[in-house]
């Protein structure tokens, strides 16, 4: 069951709060500080405490469509590096993670079903091994932590708990269609490394701030969605 917890204070890089939930009683908490977090999962990766572009968990930092590597103003087709509009179609069509020929244009398609790291946010803009977690390690993330939607400083989001006592943070940072701007504080999307090969206009995401956070394959690749970076312990 989830709680809303409502935050307090915050103190040396530490996110220090007390929650309440629904049937009554309170209790402290803190979102583990550091840049990369052990959950102790097993496949032994370590999670990032904040978002690709940001400083802080509580900071939604930038959105990237799904495949580029830069922040823009206008999240749509127009602007996607990997479309070409084809006029007798009045349609765009992919040049790159396609593996169907009549979504691929003039035919294209490829076996990429993964971001290679020339395409992935977190490797562009982090480096150090950084990179975007594949679906599996948005699901892992789900199995092996117990979830709260809580609040901080204002902030909505979901914190997810591991058994060894640590945690990461998620905001709910809304989405980008095009130039318009959605959703903050009511759902969150995370982008995950991982194309739909079912239909490649769209790949696996986790959404949260709904009943429980699940792994999508809905994910629009032209959408602006922000990125949570993992990388190996190595």
């Amino acid at each position: 069951m989830k709680m809303l917890v409502m935050a307090s204070v915050m103190l040396a890089g530490v996110f220090v709060f007390t929650s309440c939930n629904k049937e009554g009683g309170t209790g402290g908490t803190t979102i583990t500080e550091g840049q990369w977090i052990d959950l102790g999962l097993p496949s032994g990766i370590l999670w990032a405490s904040y978002n690709v572009g940001a400083t802080s968990p509580l900071a939604n930092g930038d959105f990237f469509s799904w495949g580029e590597t830069q922040p823009k103003e206008d999240y749509s087709a127009a602007t996607y590096k990997y479309c070409r509009y084809v006029s007798s179609e009045e349609r765009y069509f992919f040049t790159k993670y396609c593996n169907q020929s009549i979504e691929g244009y003039e035919g294209y398609t490829d076996n990429l079903t993964v971001l290679e790291s020339s395409d992935d946010a977190a490797t562009a803009q982090w480096g150090g091994g950084a990179r975007t977690p594949t679906k599996e390690e948005w699901q892992e993330l789900l199995d092996n932590t117990t979830e709260q939607l809580i609040e901080v400083n204002g902030v909505e989001g979901c914190l997810f708990t591991a058994s060894n006592g640590r945690n990461i943070f998620l905001p709910l940072s809304g989405t980008y269609d095009q130039q318009y701007y959605s959703g903050e504080g009511f759902r969150g999307s995370y982008l995950s490394s991982s194309l739909n090969t079912g239909n490649p206009k769209c790949y696996y995401h986790l959404s949260c701030g709904g009943e429980r956070a699940q792994v999508y394959s809905t994910g629009g690749r032209t959408k602006g969605v922000v990125v949570r970076a993992v990388r190996s312990a190595n």
